[in-house]
C-alpha cells in the first residue's frame, strides 16, 4: 500500500469514526394496525343464471410478498340462501392458476376454482351467500336481486359513413333509485368450416360450427343523461364504451336515446359491423355494484403513483370482505346486415 493510499485510508476511519455510534436502522412512529385474516366473497349474481362465487383470505397490506393472486379456499363450505333458508351448496370447480405451463391443469399453481351452483337464481329474490373457512369466522353478504328491465329497441339506419344507428327505451319503474349498465356488444357471429383428420387415410373431415364470443364496442351518443354519467370536461366527447346510470332524471318515464355504433378494430380493422350482430345489453344493478364501479372508474386510482391514498370500495360482507351483488340482463340483439333479406339482396348484387 502506497503512502498516499494510508493517508487516504487514515483520513477515511477519522472521519467515519464520530458516526460509528449512530444508528442508521429506519424506524416507523406509526403503529401499524394487526392483520387478523378473514374470508374474501366476490359473487355478482346473475338472474336466471347459477350462483358462481370466488373466495379468498385476506392478507396484510403492510406486509410486503404477503400478496397473491385469488384462489379457492381448501376446505371451505359456500352455502347459497334464500330468505335465510338454505338452497344448495355450492361446488368447487377445480382450477389451477400459475401453473408452470400456463394450461389449467398444468403442473403446480394454485387452486383458483369458483364455487358453482345448479339452481339459477331468480330476479326479486334475496339472496344470502355464506362461505365457511376453516379457522376463520363465518362470512356472508346477502343482496336483493334487481328485476329486469324492460327494454325495447329498433334500428334506425346509418350514417354516412355506414355506422348502425339504434333507438332505445328503457321503461323505468316508479320510485327513484334503479340503477342501469349500458353496453353495446358485437359479434356472436355462426361459422361453419371443415375440420379434416389428416391421421386417417384418406383423411376424414367433418363440417363444425362455431359461435363467435361478443365482444363491447365503443358508441357514440348526445344523449343528455348518458352524457352527464360520463363526467367527462370535453363537451365533444360523446363516445361511450360500458357506462352506469340512474333514474334520478327519468324515474318513472321511459328513458329514450340513440346511440351509434363505433367501427371497432378488432372486427373489420374499423369498418362498420358488416357481417356482424348488434346487441344492446341493458343491465339493472344492485347498489353495491353501481357504488363499486362509480369508485373504480371516478374515485381517482392512480395505479402509476405509490403514493396515492387507497380508496375503499364498497363491501356488504359481515365476518369478512368482499361484495356479494347482484344484476339482471335485458338485450335486444339485431341481425348482421348479411343475414337480413336486403342484406341477402345486397351481398348477391356485390357478387
Amino acid at each position: 500500500m502506497t503512502p498516499r493510499l494510508l493517508a487516504f485510508v487514515a483520513a477515511l476511519v477519522a472521519a467515519l469514526a464520530p458516526l460509528a455510534g449512530c444508528d442508521f436502522e429506519p424506524a416507523l412512529d406509526i403503529d401499524l394496525p394487526e392483520h387478523t385474516p378473514a374470508t374474501v366473497i366476490n359473487a355478482v349474481l346473475a338472474a336466471d343464471s347459477v350462483a358462481v362465487v370466488r373466495l379468498d383470505v385476506s392478507t396484510d397490506p403492510y406486509v410486503l410478498g404477503d400478496g397473491r393472486p385469488g384462489r379457492a379456499v381448501e376446505g371451505a363450505t359456500v352455502t347459497l340462501l334464500r330468505d335465510g333458508r338454505p338452497v344448495e351448496p355450492l361446488a368447487l370447480q377445480s382450477r389451477r392458476c400459475g401453473t408452470a405451463d400456463g394450461r389449467p391443469d398444468g403442473p403446480g399453481g394454485t387452486e383458483c376454482g369458483p364455487f358453482v351452483g345448479t339452481v339459477p337464481v331468480e330476479a326479486g329474490g334475496r339472496y344470502t351467500v355464506r362461505a365457511e373457512v376453516p379457522g376463520l369466522p363465518t362470512a356472508e353478504g346477502t343482496v336483493t336481486i334487481p328485476r329486469r328491465p324492460v327494454v325495447t329497441a329498433e334500428e334506425v339506419g346509418t350514417t354516412g359513413q355506414g355506422r348502425r344507428q339504434l333507438r332505445v327505451r328503457v321503461e323505468d319503474p316508479a320510485g327513484r333509485g334503479d340503477r342501469y349498465g349500458l353496453s353495446l356488444l358485437q359479434g356472436g357471429r355462426r361459422q361453419t368450416f371443415p375440420i379434416c383428420d389428416r391421421q386417417t387415410e384418406p383423411p376424414t373431415c367433418r363440417d363444425t360450427t362455431v359461435v363467435e364470443p361478443r365482444r363491447p364496442v365503443a358508441f357514440s351518443s348526445a344523449d343528455p343523461v348518458l352524457l352527464a354519467a360520463e363526467r367527462s370536461l370535453d363537451l365533444g366527447d360523446n363516445t361511450f364504451g360500458f357506462v352506469t346510470v340512474t333514474d334520478a332524471s327519468f324515474d318513472g318515464r321511459t328513458w329514450a336515446f340513440t346511440m351509434t355504433e363505433v367501427p371497432s378494430f378488432y372486427y373489420g380493422r374499423g369498418r362498420p359491423s358488416d357481417g356482424y350482430a348488434l346487441t344492446v345489453q341493458v343491465a339493472a344493478l344492485s347498489g353495491d355494484v353501481y357504488d363499486a364501479h362509480q369508485i373504480l372508474t371516478f374515485g381517482g386510482q392512480d395505479t402509476e403513483n405509490p403514493f396515492i391514498e387507497p380508496v375503499n370500495l364498497p363491501s356488504n360482507v359481515t365476518g369478512g370482505y368482499g361484495l356479494v351483488g347482484g344484476i339482471a340482463l335485458a338485450e335486444v340483439t339485431f341481425a348482421a346486415p348479411a343475414e337480413t333479406p336486403a342484406g341477402r339482396v345486397a351481398r348477391r348484387a356485390r357478387r
